[in-house]
């Protein structure tokens, strides 16, 4: 028996918020209602909007909906609200609203994964220098700090590490790796 049986023979919301259903009074086939039987989502939730994740052997939760263009979860229904971000609702949902001026960080680096486990809050910048295919990191700039005080020029810094003057510039002024 499959995963999405058992939860529609438990009375469980197939969203993925594991919130039980009401029983169907009537029955209407066109909505997927069947008298007397559990049904599907709960009042306000919807199968376009919510059509839940599949659990893979990493651990991540694959959001079965639409993925965006950049490999995020797609749109998602939550508090009333149709075009969240999946992977932010199930953060919601598991770990309280996402506070203010912070960004969800794909621990896992699988931008279509939604499980709250593998998502962390963290701040624009540390997204930025968690992010995949980064030139510098914290031990490039302490290095390329050290270089510059024994007297090599940023051209030459910049030549090394692959990166621009004006990044060579944004670490030594504190702009960016602080």
């Amino acid at each position: 028996m499959s995963e999405v049986v058992k939860k529609i023979e438990e009375g469980c919301c197939l969203c993925g918020c594991g919130k039980k259903t009401t029983i169907a009074k009537v029955t209407d086939r066109y909505k997927n209602k069947f008298k007397g039987k559990p049904m599907r989502f709960v009042v306000s939730h919807n199968s376009r909007y919510n059509p839940g994740h599949t659990v893979l052997e990493n651990g991540c939760w694959r959001w079965n909906g639409h993925i965006r263009s950049n490999g995020y979860s797609g749109p998602c229904y939550y508090k009333g609200i149709r075009n969240i971000s999946a992977h932010r609702v199930y953060f919601m949902r598991s770990k309280g609203e996402i506070p203010k001026g912070m960004q969800l960080d794909h621990l896992c680096r699988n931008r279509f994964c939604v499980n709250p486990d593998h998502l962390e809050a963290v701040t624009h910048t540390e997204n930025r220098h968690r992010g995949v295919g980064l030139k510098l990191n914290a031990i490039n700039a302490n290095e390329i700090r050290v270089l510059y005080k024994s007297g090599v020029k940023k051209k030459a810094l910049s030549e090394k590490f692959m990166v621009s003057k004006t990044s060579i510039r944004n670490v030594l002024c504190g702009a960016t790796w602080k």
